[in-house]
């Protein structure tokens, strides 16, 4: 089992690798923090209770770049807010289609 304090150290000694890993890869910085974020979090929960990895610093990055791609998945398919629509739609130019 292992202490916060050693899982504190470790994230924060090995923090701005996985960061510049996550922006080469996927070139958002607001992502890449939200995505390092929920990878720390991640950790202090598993590591609590199983231990440290072998490989920390792998699976730190491992986690972030998973939740780094379900965010973005997220983003894409996220529905347009209503103030991002413009006030009136465009006119539409009807055809009449005379028969005979």
């Amino acid at each position: 089992m292992a202490t916060i304090e050693a899982i504190e150290s470790i994230v924060h000694a090995e923090g701005g690798r996985v960061f510049a890993a996550l922006i080469s890869s996927i070139a958002d910085f607001e992502i890449a923090e939200e995505a390092l974020q929920d990878a720390c979090v991640r950790a202090l929960e598993r590591w609590a209770k199983e231990g440290i990895p072998d490989r920390p610093s792998a699976w730190l990055t491992t986690v972030a770049r998973r939740r780094a791609i379900d965010l973005l998945r997220r983003r894409r398919t996220a529905p347009t807010p209503l103030g991002d629509l413009p006030e009136q739609p465009a006119p539409v130019r009807w055809r009449v289609l005379r028969l005979g």
